[in-house]
């Protein structure tokens, strides 16, 4: 199983869970273009797997993006990000996205497509289909989005639900 987390501060968070459920080949990767490791806004520091420069071209089961601001600008601008995403839809692969990451970077890059999605309430108003904004996690075909922090555990597991089946989220409890 090759799967991407995408870095940003709550990152730790996600790591733990990926590491629960035992994925193989999970990777880490950061936006910044010089360095690996990173600390976040609390002070956790990250060893990244590689950058995002050298993720381009290659094929995840997975690609998870974080929330937070100003981090979900950053997945928005990054070029090697919106590319790898495009790429994951269009070969019908699992990509997910919590917090302002569904609104800031999948909606206006037009990722969503009008899918049903949640985002932070915050910013869930600029979400194009609203028919889901106030669900925790939701799921539409391969895509996974989440509302924040509140419902990170639940969005990890659901993703691990969707590559390993349930008796993957058993291995997380």
């Amino acid at each position: 199983m090759n799967c991407l987390w995408s870095w940003h501060q709550h990152q730790s968070d996600k790591n733990d869970k990926q590491k629960r459920a035992s994925w193989p080949l999970a990777q880490c990767i950061t936006l910044n273009c010089a360095y690996q490791c990173l600390a976040g806004s609390r002070g956790v520091k990250i060893l990244a797997d590689q950058l995002i420069k050298d993720a381009a071209g290659q094929k995840y089961d997975l690609i998870a993006c974080p929330g937070g601001m100003p981090g979900a600008e950053r997945l928005r601008d990054s070029a090697v990000l919106n590319d790898l995403i495009s790429q994951q839809q269009a070969a019908g692969r699992f990509y997910a996205a919590i917090c302002a990451t569904p609104a800031v970077f999948f909606e206006t890059k037009g990722i969503l497509q009008g899918a049903r999605a949640t985002a932070h309430p915050a910013f869930s108003n600029k979400l194009s289909n609203q028919a889901a904004v106030s669900e925790r996690v939701v799921v539409d075909g391969k895509l996974t989005t989440s509302r924040g922090p509140g419902t990170a555990f639940e969005f990890a597991l659901s993703l691990v639900k969707q590559l390993y089946g349930e008796f993957g989220t058993l291995l997380c409890k």
